[in-house]
């Protein structure tokens, strides 16, 4: 029996994970592969750490009243 020559390319994602991806993307407006992919590909924005602790402070009872 001979080996196989061919590499395989690219990774494997499991089946879930990419359903998810497309589920989102078509419900936040994609409405072909191409931009399913943009979509997945599209960097995302985390706030920064000093936004979400300022956040929990604003909302935090203070103890002084």
């Amino acid at each position: 029996m001979l080996a196989d020559p061919r590499h395989r390319r690219g990774k494997r994602h499991p089946f879930v994970s990419v359903l998810l991806i497309a589920c989102s993307a078509v419900l936040t407006g994609a409405r072909s592969f191409a931009a399913i992919g943009q979509w997945a590909a599209a960097p995302r924005r985390t706030p920064s750490p000093g936004s979400a602790s300022a956040s929990r402070r604003a909302r935090r009872p203070s103890a002084a009243s």
